[in-house]
């Protein structure tokens, strides 16, 4: 911002902030993790939307999130029209 000092950061906002950082980035691989998991399994239900949801707020810009999205979407519209039409 304009006209605001740059306040110098203690080595313990530091450390706090950069474990802060590390527990998100953990996190964000272990869903990663799963995501790929349940695709190679080809487990694409209600969870991978869940999983994918979370995984584009956080990126937005990962297409592959997308696109494993969009085949679980297909593949659960397809599921209920069997069931509506049977």
């Amino acid at each position: 911002m304009h006209f605001v000092k740059k306040v110098p950061t203690t080595e313990e906002e530091r450390a706090a902030r950069k474990k802060l950082e590390t527990a998100k980035l953990r996190t964000y691989i272990t869903i990663k993790d799963r995501v790929f998991d349940k695709r190679a399994k080809g487990e694409l239900d209600e969870e991978m939307l869940q999983l994918t949801a979370t995984l584009l707020a956080k990126n937005p810009d990962a297409y592959t999130f997308w696109n494993i999205r969009r085949a679980t979407i297909e593949k659960l519209t397809k599921v209920a029209l069997n069931i509506c039409f049977v």
